[in-house]
This record gives structure tokens, C-alpha cells and sequence, in this order.
């Protein structure tokens, strides 16, 4: 009976300890912000189809950052991140429109849209491994001015 009672105690106190562990953080190596609107459906599709796939694939290096541009907080940050991005490329009036996704250091992508979420994910791959763009996604979006070699 005294064997039970020590196996049970070294059993729960191993379950009590092992959920006291620290959980690791991650570290990711690139910032991809996405700004959205709560009312814009192409935002949803989005966010049911998109976001799972880059999760996906890139989960492990690129963190997804949301900001709601009803969010007046959201503001600054969006401006400083336009700054640094040569938006007159872009061709198209952009500011505040929805979704727009900007890999930080990389490049910016206004509107995306299904069937588009594969060929995104594969730019962000190529960015980020210096390699040039695709052609298919290239309206509504531009490179930063300072882009990461």
C-alpha cells in the first residue's frame, strides 16, 4: 500500500512540475503587420483562409502582427511603416484601405484577395530570401525604401 501512495505522490507531483515549466518564447525574424477592417469582407476571407496558410508555412519565422485601422492607435505606427516604403509605386489610392499587409523591411501589399494567398506566401519566402518578386501580385504593392539585403 505504501509502494501505491509513493508512486501516486512522485506521479502527481511530477504532473504539478512539469506544468510550472517555462514556456519558451519565440523568436521571429520577420514582422509581417496586417491591417484590417472588422466590417471588410475581403478581410475575412482573409482571415479564415490566409492567415491559417501563412501560420502554416511561415509560422516559425514570421510573426503576424494585426491592427485594426478603426483603431486610432494604430495611426502612428502605420505612418512610420508608409514613410519608409516607396508608396508612389503602388499606383493606386491605398492610405487606409483594407487588408493591407506589410512585410517589414520588405514590401507592402494593398488588397489580396482567395486564389491570391498561395502566390503571397511564396513572396514573402522570396523576399525574404533576396530574391526577386512575382509579377502576379505586383498592383497595389511596392518595396521599401530600405529594404533588408
Amino acid at each position: 500500500m505504501k509502494k501505491v501512495i509513493r508512486i501516486l505522490l512522485c506521479f502527481s507531483l511530477w504532473i504539478g512540475l512539469s506544468g510550472c515549466q517555462k514556456e519558451e518564447e519565440i523568436e521571429y525574424l520577420y514582422t509581417l503587420h496586417y491591417y484590417y477592417l472588422d466590417v471588410c469582407n475581403v478581410c475575412n476571407a482573409f482571415n479564415e483562409d490566409g492567415i491559417p496558410l501563412i501560420e502554416e508555412e511561415l509560422g516559425d519565422i514570421v510573426e503576424i502582427v494585426y491592427h485594426d485601422l478603426d483603431d486610432i492607435s494604430n495611426q502612428e505606427e502605420y505612418d512610420e511603416l508608409l514613410s519608409r516604403i516607396d508608396v508612389d509605386s503602388i499606383g493606386i489610392d491605398f492610405y487606409a484601405q483594407a487588408p493591407t499587409l506589410i512585410l517589414e523591411g520588405y514590401f507592402i501589399k494593398v488588397g489580396i484577395y482567395p486564389g491570391d494567398y498561395e502566390i503571397f506566401v511564396e513572396d514573402i519566402k522570396r523576399a525574404i530570401n533576396g530574391e526577386e518578386l512575382s509579377d502576379d501580385l505586383s498592383f497595389g504593392r511596392a518595396l521599401f525604401l530600405d529594404t533588408v539585403d
